[in-house]
């Protein structure tokens, strides 16, 4: 991502392009899984529980509220010099969502971004349809709450749940415990760098965590995950990530 961001950086609105050109159907399982949800607001509370199954480098969080859904994301686990372009990747392609769920554009009532107003701010209307705002105290979209309600045109209740099922397998299968991935997470995979910047297999973890190829297996039997489990996540997170 940092050689995407360093040879590409400088072409206007590159994080806009390449999140629009995300489908709903490109997430596999997870997306099936939305796309059958009932409505708006169950996929945007499901999707974000399984958000890690995601192309996402930004966390989500969703705050429901009388009139509105704001959907904020935060970017403090990525690297500084590739925020921008992953903010506006990840906000682009979650307004996309919206879109394909819809089967139309979803009106916004507002998006902030907390970085400064780029030189092609006129571009951003073309990805976001409602007011936008820079150099605000939060990244977030505002949906109005009558879309969050609405019921979604290709809901399906036994497809939402078999997808549902095949998400939380992916998830639980094989995922270390997570007293260890407390302590190794970050480093080998899941919400930390391994996840977001490369799956690597166990040689390059044993490098990364404060511990050898003999104690890195022990350590991890001590939080209840054994290494055979350990071994298949972080391959499972390449495939999906």
């Amino acid at each position: 991502m940092r050689n995407l961001v360093r040879h590409l950086g400088h072409l206007p609105g590159i994080g806009l392009e390449a999140g629009r050109r995300y489908r709903l159907t490109a997430y596999g399982i997870w997306g099936y899984a939305l796309l059958s949800s009932r409505t708006l607001g169950s996929a945007t509370e499901f999707g974000i529980r399984y958000l890690d199954l995601t192309f996402a480098f930004n966390r989500f969080r969703a705050e429901r509220r009388a009139d509105d859904l704001r959907i904020l994301l935060d970017d403090g686990d990525i690297p500084p010099e590739c925020r921008q372009f992953l903010v506006e990747r990840d906000a682009a392609a979650a307004v996309g969502i919206q879109r394909d769920l819809f089967l139309r554009p979803v009106p916004l009532r507002r998006v902030s971004f907390r970085f400064a107003r780029p030189p092609y701010a006129d571009r951003f209307p073309e990805y976001f349809p409602g007011p936008i705002f820079f150099g605000e105290p939060v990244h977030g979209v505002t949906i109005d709450a009558k879309w969050v309600d609405e019921p979604l045109p290709q809901a399906d209740e036994r497809t939402a749940r078999l997808c549902k099922e095949q998400c939380r397998d992916l998830l639980d299968g094989g995922d270390p415990a997570p007293a260890s991935r407390s302590r190794f997470g970050n480093t080998s995979c899941g919400r930390g760098a391994g996840h977001r910047w490369g799956a690597s297999p166990p040689r390059w973890v044993w490098r990364r965590v404060p511990c050898t190829g003999i104690s890195l297996p022990r350590g991890l039997r001590s939080g209840g995950c054994w290494t055979k489990s350990a071994k298949r996540w972080p391959r499972r997170c390449s495939r999906i990530g």
